[in-house]
């Protein structure tokens, strides 16, 4: 055994991790209620099939505002084919999450060596915000991660071969696409990377080529031509200033000073948490020669500056998740990677050994804790899976230390065991504690209860997301928004937080909690 596990080669252990794949990104999937965020999005795009309106979002029947609407086209396709719900939400976040970490690596073996790309790939795929967050949620931001990550990409790509007409349509037909996904943010990536380029390169001067303003004639030819078919529904000056407002409420803009300054102290470590265990290759970039190493290659020194002038912005920005800077962490690990290979028998390179090493054995030591979660009792092979992702990881670990040439990628596999086991355990114990089931029960039983009863929010009451999506889904409409004219007979849902019972005669017929803060909705019937 001993003698097999040390002659493991790089193909061997990517099979492997080909193989752990597959239950790491998919096993129980489907399985948890939606967070308010997924419910969202899910929401709109349902609301967008039960009115055949595409253009013009709509949430609860009012016109939605806080973001443009490819992501929720996205959303629809996918509800046809598998059904609106969490699976059909969450297969795209999936998909992409995996077609990134391959533009990653494509993008980096044309400049680096093949296994600093694959590293990086597979550092992004495997990190801790990725794993245990980001890749099984029905949001937004990896494929918009995917989308400003090519587009930087291209910016180098086309800019060092020179074919500015290639450079300049595709960053502006990529930043017009992650503008319909996520508005302004997407000129910031732009613009910072294209600075990031032009003192690399000294290319100033093409910036004034006549295809750089044909680019960008075309980009917002193609933003208008969405305005232009959104007011035959709506007035589309309403919509920039609350898409403005998304784009800078977590920002300096709406924070005072000390909350910025604490902010600024404490991102870093932030991120080296999320980004774990990969983070901890960071401490190669403690040398005094730090900026001669990395000028000696330009795809570093321009992944260098791309990732410091982007990241400026959020980290001065008090309140930013690390699920907006996903595109800007595969340009860190490259950096990581490229100075790991080259080896030089420094302190760090042992302090990171001995970092990776204790990390190695503290794998299996978490996985037995999990013998400890209820989750384990609330799954028939939950003890099995434990038992059988320990042995794996004992495994690799001795892998590990007698077979030093392969380490990253055992890295890789423990990762993805430990992947396994959370969607076994964890997920499962989330699922039965959480309250948000309980919820979605109860949704589903106004929505069976009330199908084809004329039923509304009462003025602007709200109900959260998730109850909102369930009700709509189960009776195969939308939940309108009722202002006035309220009518005998007819239903509506009573949010107290916001509005007191009506003066008009009524009769309470049913109430129900949803998620957020456990409020309860009543169901009142108007009687005259």
């Amino acid at each position: 055994m001993i003698q097999y596990l040390s002659n493991l080669d790089n193909k061997r252990i990517l099979i492997l991790c080909a193989i752990l794949l597959i239950p790491a990104f998919f096993l129980n999937l489907d399985l948890r209620v939606f967070i308010e965020d997924e419910s969202l999005r899910a929401l709109v795009a349902l609301e967008m099939m039960y009115s055949d309106n595409y253009i013009a979002p709509t949430l609860n029947g009012s016109y939605y505002y806080y973001k443009p609407p490819l992501y929720n086209w996205i959303l629809t396709i996918f509800y046809r084919v598998f059904g609106p719900g969490e699976l059909a939400s969450r297969i795209p976040t999936v998909i992409f999450t995996l077609g990134l970490s391959w533009i990653i690596y494509s993008f980096n073996k044309k400049y680096l060596e093949k296994q600093i790309a694959l590293f990086t790939a597979l550092a992004f795929l495997t990190c801790g915000r990725i794993l245990f967050w980001d890749s099984f949620l029905g949001l937004i931001d990896i494929f918009y991660s995917l989308v400003i990550y090519t587009m930087m990409m291209s910016i180098y790509h086309f800019g060092k071969k020179e074919k500015w007409t290639h450079l300049y349509l595709s960053i502006y037909l990529l930043t017009a696409t992650g503008y319909m996904l996520k508005g302004f943010p997407s000129f910031l990536f732009l613009g910072f990377t294209l600075l990031a380029f032009c003192v690399v390169f000294k290319k100033w001067k093409h910036l004034i080529r006549p295809i750089h303003f044909i680019s960008i004639t075309l980009m917002f030819g193609l933003i208008g031509l969405y305005y232009w078919l959104y007011s035959f529904y709506h007035n589309p000056i309403e919509n920039f200033e609350p898409l403005l407002d998304q784009s800078t409420r977590r920002t300096v803009v709406r924070y005072d000073w000390m909350a910025m300054f604490k902010h600024i102290l404490t991102y870093p470590f932030e991120n080296l948490y999320h980004f774990l265990p990969w983070s901890l290759f960071g401490i190669l970039l403690i040398r005094k020669d730090i900026l001669t190493v990395l000028k000696s290659n330009d795809f570093v020194w321009f992944s260098s500056l791309t990732f410091l002038s982007n990241i400026l912005v959020y980290w001065i920005s008090p309140e930013v998740y690390a699920r907006y800077v996903l595109m800007l962490a595969p340009l860190v690990f490259s950096i990581q990677f490229f100075l790991y290979q080259r080896n030089d028998d420094s302190w760090r390179i042992k302090a990171l050994s001995l970092l990776m090493k204790a990390t190695v054995l503290c794998l299996p030591i978490l996985c037995l804790y999990l013998l400890f979660n209820p989750g384990v009792e609330h799954v028939s092979y939950g003890l099995t899976l434990v038992v059988a992702v320990f042995i794996g990881l004992a495994l690799l670990a001795i892998t590990y230390f007698i077979n030093p040439k392969q380490r990253v990628l055992i890295l890789v596999a423990m990762c993805l065991l430990i992947r396994i086991a959370f969607n076994g355990v964890i997920h499962t114990d989330r699922h039965q504690r959480d309250f948000a089931q309980t919820a979605k029960l109860e949704a589903i039983r106004i929505g069976e209860k009330y199908k084809g009863k004329n039923i509304e929010l009462y003025k602007s009451g709200k109900i959260d997301y998730t109850s909102s999506f369930y009700i709509a889904r189960t009776r195969g409409e939308i939940t309108y928004r009722k202002q006035k004219d309220f009518e005998k007979d007819n239903f509506y849902f009573l949010d107290t937080v916001r509005w007191s019972f009506p003066e008009w005669k009524h009769e309470l017929v049913d109430s129900f909690q949803v998620r957020e803060n456990k409020n309860m909705i009543y169901v009142i019937q108007k009687t005259e």
